[in-house]
């Protein structure tokens, strides 16, 4: 009974979402502009095809941009001040209608591991975005982000903050100086929040792809030792009432920084220097942290829009997905980190309390790849890593991490994209701090899944998703916790 019951809630939850995002019929701000579908530049919401990737880097151009706009810019300045500058303000223009989109998500979560309060839980919804993008003129462009998040659905990390109805506001955004040195696409220089694109396999972006889970190499974070482990450090040293140890909390994801980038038909490169710290949106040392990635790509559409269809036209192909090619890239993250260990003593002087901050160098590399061919896509790819003191004082030596994923996606229609992934999670944590006690990892520390499911295009601009995560059991069974679950997603932009 118990079991009818639970699939009853899971197929009441699917038909509400379906009837909730069939009532939606929106044109996000890019299709307003160049009237034109979002199948131009996207297999499906919000991945990007080979069109939609070239106009992407170019600044959120097209080729020949001028024969597709649809909405007459409005201009800042006359042509002829280019001949007066300096004495003139260089001119340029910007959008005629607001570049502005906004998307909304649901997501309804059936517990399978029973790791949870509720079996069962709706999040309606869970996020909002508000975005603006494009180009200024010949040679800058922006992107603008507004991000509104419920508290308890994944919100409550990096930097946002908390409003008193439980919602979380992030903000992200760059402006880009583009064609430096009078050289088409070869140096632009970005400032503001970097990473959203550049950090991370290029083959294997999180917010690029059909499943709303990120790939576990880009959002694993070093687990933390146990209330237990500290104690031993702390005992004998002062009396105290509670320890506590903030750790390294890197995973891939936008910070404040500069960039340059560049990018061909073939080739495509990131390079940049940010704040480093992960968690907040302020830095957290005195040190910066530096990234880097290229990519390749042999065959199909190219990077600089080259191939993408005849003088006039938007798009190459009547199968706008299909993409035969291979692009391999790779990537590399070298930064610091504090990790801070404390015991306070509330009976004694604030000068009694136990502080302890070492500093955690690390870094991530490794190489991605993704075959395109017909309807069928195929992807893999291996990052190594080191944190030379991810424990601080209470446990000495480096920590290597191994993290692999193979995946792949098929066009069953052009509306229909089922989709699978296996991705691994190996630390070699040290003696000292793994105990049996399994409250010492609460997070896990190996971890093996598989995250499979189906995305759905109702509209081109209103999706519906079903989505397995399955967690295979750890080989450190203390630090087993089973977080497998089912996913219904309904997501909308215009």
């Amino acid at each position: 009974m118990m079991l009818k019951s639970n699939l009853k809630v899971t197929l009441m939850c699917c038909l509400g979402l379906m009837v909730l995002v069939e009532k939606a019929q929106a044109i996000p701000a890019f299709a307003r502009k160049y009237q034109t579908s979002c199948a131009t530049c996207h297999e499906a919401y919000p991945r990007l095809n080979g069109v939609g990737e070239s106009f992407r880097l170019n600044g959120y151009r097209f080729t020949d941009d001028e024969l597709y706009i649809k909405d007459e810019p409005v201009e800042l300045g006359d042509e002829a001040y280019k001949r007066l500058w300096p004495q003139a303000i260089w001119p340029s223009d910007m959008p005629g209608l607001p570049p502005i989109s906004v998307t909304l998500d649901n997501e309804a979560i059936y517990d399978i591991g029973g790791t949870k309060a509720a079996r069962t839980d709706f999040n309606f919804p869970k996020r909002s975005k508000i975005m603006a993008a494009g180009a200024l003129g010949d040679a800058m462009s922006a992107f603008v982000e507004l991000g509104f998040t419920r508290q308890g659905a994944g919100a409550s990390h990096h930097g946002g903050a908390a409003t008193t109805e439980g919602t979380e506001t992030e903000v992200e955004g760059w402006l880009q100086f583009e064609d430096l040195f009078g050289l088409e696409n070869a140096f632009n220089f970005r400032i503001g929040s970097l990473g959203m694109h550049e950090m991370g396999l290029f083959t294997a972006r999180s917010h690029n792809s059909f499943s709303p889970t990120g790939y576990l190499y880009s959002s694993w974070s070093m687990p933390s030792p146990g209330a237990h482990n500290i104690e031993d450090v702390v005992a004998g040293v002062t009396e105290h009432d509670g320890v506590s140890m903030t750790g390294n909390p890197y995973v891939v994801h936008a910070q404040p920084g500069v960039e340059l980038n560049g990018f061909n038909r073939s080739w495509r490169y990131a390079v940049g220097i940010v704040n480093g710290n992960a968690q907040n949106f302020n830095d957290n040392n005195n040190e910066k942290d530096v990234f880097f990635q290229i990519a390749h790509k042999i065959g199909g559409l190219g990077f600089d829009g080259s191939g993408t269809g005849e003088q006039g036209t938007l798009g190459g192909a009547s199968n706008p997905w299909q993409d035969d090619s291979l692009t391999l890239s790779f990537f590399g993250y070298s930064g610091t980190s504090p990790v801070t260990v404390t015991a306070e003593n509330d009976a004694a002087d604030e000068d009694d309390d136990y502080s302890s901050t070492q500093a955690d160098r690390f870094w991530r590399a490794g190489p991605g790849a993704l075959w395109r061919t017909g309807d069928l896509q195929l992807g893999c790819g291996y990052v190594w890593g080191r944190n030379k003191n991810p424990f601080g004082v209470v446990s000495t030596g480096s920590v290597a991490s191994r993290s692999w994923f193979v995946e792949a996606n098929y066009f069953a229609q052009p509306w229909i994209m089922p989709y699978a992934r296996y991705e691994v999670l190996t630390l070699d944590l040290p003696s000292a701090v793994t105990s049996t006690d399994e409250a010492s990892w609460a997070q896990g520390a190996n971890q093996k899944r598989i995250v499979t499911g189906t995305k759905m295009l109702l509209r081109a601009n209103v999706s519906l998703g079903i989505e397995g995560i399955l967690y295979l059991k750890d080989s450190r069974e203390s630090s087993y916790k089973n977080n497998s679950m089912v996913k219904v997603t309904a997501g909308i932009a215009f």
